[in-house]
């Protein structure tokens, strides 16, 4: 089954009334994970950038989400639990609290975090954007002996159908020359359409921005699925595992008895008869005589030879 991550992030909107209600939406359309992101303000801007931009620092405070509050919603949830780390400080509060790290596209060359999340041990989610193969190289490596999921991830919201390359999936899956790796998908597209192909070509994990309301007021609504793309996204995608499972032998072997066909006599012909081409017409079911012979009985025009008609 494909892992799906609804993820949460700031559509909360700095409510724990809307985010729970978004984990209980979640586990609902059977999603595998929720993923919130543990960031502050500080943890993301320099304080002299903040002091210089007042209204993007209330905005931060506004969707940002304190330690406590997702602790809280780690035990709340029934499905696995995911944070995006953004500093060293959230790891060490987190790591007994996560089921699984995720590390955001910004932070894939920021060795100090890789580092420090790597030492914890603990599943590893790494998103990819605008990063280049010797960057997402260097970065495999230093979780050397950790599982690690590299996510596809076009780092523009929204991203247009054109700029997805979801041919990049198979690219990513060279970094197996380095470690072993999962390959998966991190959504930025409006609709489900992108997620479900890349399913299709083998994503293991989809991380899809998830709502309650597109409509709302925040950064990624826009972007996001609603309960009900969520849910479509969950069936749909299993759907297609079990499209890509190899069957044991031919399934449908059966068919062959109803569907082929067998020699059917074009005119009446007597026992000792040597059956030529122009002798039989090919005929439904296909339970008959496949190979000419001589006949051993009289036969009607337009009766089905059997194995035992002929020697």
């Amino acid at each position: 089954m494909t892992y799906i991550i609804a993820e949460i992030g700031s559509n909360h909107n700095g409510s724990m009334a809307i985010a729970k209600k978004l984990i209980d939406e979640a586990q609902r359309a059977g999603a595998s994970a929720v993923k919130f992101q543990a960031w502050t303000p500080e943890s993301l801007y320099a304080k002299s950038w903040l002091a210089d931009n007042p209204d993007a620092y209330n905005d931060l405070r506004k969707y940002s989400l304190s330690i406590k509050k997702l602790r809280y919603l780690a035990n709340y949830a029934d499905i696995d639990f995911i944070c995006s780390v953004f500093c060293r400080q959230e790891v060490d509060d987190l790591v007994d609290t996560c089921d699984l790290f995720k590390i955001a596209s910004m932070d894939l060359t920021n060795t100090r975090l890789l580092k420090h999340v790597a030492s914890k041990k603990k599943p590893t989610i790494l998103s990819c954007g605008m990063s280049d193969f010797g960057e997402i190289k260097q970065a495999v490596k230093i979780f050397e002996g950790m599982p690690l999921t590299l996510l596809h991830c076009v780092s523009l919201y929204p991203t247009e159908n054109d700029q997805v390359d979801l041919f990049n999936l198979e690219r990513l899956r060279v970094m197996n020359r380095v470690l072993p790796v999962n390959i998966g998908y991190s959504d930025h597209t409006t609709g489900i359409t992108a997620c479900l192909a890349a399913v299709a070509l083998g994503a293991v994990c989809i991380e899809k921005h998830f709502t309650l309301d597109k409509t709302q007021e925040g950064w990624d609504h826009h972007i996001s699925a609603d309960p009900q793309e969520l849910y479509a996204l969950v069936k749909q995608a299993q759907a297609i595992k079990e499209m890509l499972t190899p069957s044991v032998g031919l399934p449908d072997i059966e068919q062959r008895k109803t569907m082929r066909r067998s020699m059917v006599a074009s005119k009446d012909l007597e026992a000792g008869h040597e059956l030529t081409e122009e002798d039989v017409i090919w005929r439904r079911p296909g339970t008959g005589l496949q190979e000419l012979g001589t006949l051993t009985v009289n036969v009607a025009k337009g009766q089905l030879l059997n194995e035992t008609d002929t020697r």
